[in-house]
């Protein structure tokens, strides 16, 4: 619902994205308080007790149902024919108790260490492209932006992994492309997590650099 609330789109135009980018990059919000997703996702066929055990909706002491993803920027993680296997909302306020939230792991479903953010879009001509490999969502969204920005997507594509160090599945995805660029955070615990991924991807094969902003946090504080 981002074209319908403000909220969400207030906090992606300070990050830098227009709403017409947010469509583009298929960049949803989940408003806060929103009555009518439970009613929605019912009509769909999905029931209560389907929408618990995906973390769709939660339950408060009262009972009550809500959103759990309520007051989230919603990125969706896709397979290669683009379905929806989960999803991961980050929150727009400082107060709250996670900044990012997730689908549970739901096995042979989904597996966050067995797929990245926008592998969807990065699964054409492996062989000939180079690949921007980041830790955030956003960190691969400036790359994506800076790539059709500069035309240069024949040459390049990104993803992200989601945390400070890929995994061996995510390993085994990556040393396909051309060249890998490791963007992880420019914090110790991205640096840890380069040097693991080196070794796994040199060991698969694979040509790897490495890009590291030496002044800022990551590429999205740049772009």
């Amino acid at each position: 619902k981002m074209e319908e609330d403000s909220n969400g789109q207030d906090y992606m135009k300070a990050r830098g994205y227009s709403l017409k980018e947010c469509k583009k990059y298929e960049i949803g919000f989940m408003p806060k308080y929103d009555n009518e997703f439970i009613p929605y996702m019912n009509k769909k066929g999905f029931n209560t007790d389907e929408l618990l055990k995906g973390r769709l909706i939660a339950q408060n002491e009262k009972g009550e149902l809500y959103p759990n993803f309520g007051g989230r920027v919603m990125f969706s993680y896709k397979n290669k024919n683009g379905s929806i296997l989960g999803f991961s909302g980050r929150a727009i306020e400082n107060n709250v108790k996670s900044k990012y939230l997730n689908t549970p792991t739901i096995k042979n479903v989904f597996e966050k260490g067995n797929i990245m953010f926008n592998e969807n879009k990065a699964t054409h001509e492996k062989a000939n492209k180079s690949i921007f490999v980041t830790e955030g969502f956003m960190d691969s969204l400036a790359y994506q932006k800076m790539i059709d920005n500069l035309g240069i997507d024949k040459r390049y594509t990104t993803v992200a992994v989601g945390t400070s160090a890929i995994s061996d599945e995510q390993a085994k995805k990556l040393v396909k492309y051309k060249e890998v660029i490791l963007s992880l955070d420019n914090d110790e615990a991205g640096k840890r997590g380069t040097r693991a991924s080196i070794q796994k991807l040199v060991n698969g094969g694979a040509d790897v650099y490495i890009l590291r902003p030496d002044d800022k946090k990551d590429f999205d504080d740049y772009y």
